[in-house]
């Protein structure tokens, strides 16, 4: 043991007990950060991790029963679909942008079809069918340009296993 005895020569007799004591202290940490580690690798699922530092003699965890998952809600059952149209502006500008609002069932998929009085079918709207929103919103808008008086709009509300329903507007076309 000769460099205890150094260190005991170099140091105060207060000083190493300091020194011994914190030594005694990060080996206690140690092990007890394996036997936490091992008893968490048995049984990852039963046990929280602590947050808290080791302390010199930590008490043995405590097992914690997780909470319980909640149910997950079914979602409602839909027995038929709801749909009606609304235009934004109430008339159409030409040169403005024209929008049509389809009120339905949270998650159908809704398909728009137009066609101006002039038998020409609006350019830049987009013929892809779009979702309603957990609101049931659908909506589509595009840049109104036409010669004619008006544009019939028709929406197609569907969902697997009901009855497409279908309504239509006709939406005046003003300068």
């Amino acid at each position: 043991m000769p460099i205890l005895s150094v260190l005991f020569r170099k140091l105060t007799w207060k000083a190493f007990v300091a020194a011994a004591g914190l030594t005694a202290g990060v080996v206690a940490i140690i092990l007890a950060q394996r036997e936490l580690e091992e008893e968490q690798a048995a049984a990852p699922a039963r046990t929280k991790a602590s947050s808290k530092p080791a302390a010199k003699n930590p008490p043995k965890p405590t097992q914690i029963e997780p909470d319980p998952e909640p149910e997950a809600e079914a979602p409602p059952v839909v027995e038929s679909l709801a749909l009606s149209l609304k235009a934004r502006p109430a008339t159409f500008k030409r040169g403005k942008v024209g929008t049509i609002i389809a009120q339905t069932t949270p998650g159908a998929a809704c398909t728009l079809e137009a066609k101006y009085s002039t038998n020409r079918r609006p350019t830049g709207l987009d013929k892809e069918a779009v979702i309603a929103t957990g609101d049931g919103v659908a909506e589509w808008e595009w840049k109104v340009s036409t010669g004619g008086n008006y544009v019939d709009v028709t929406v197609k509300a569907s969902m697997p296993g009901l009855e497409v329903l279908e309504k239509s507007k006709r939406v005046k076309v003003t300068d």
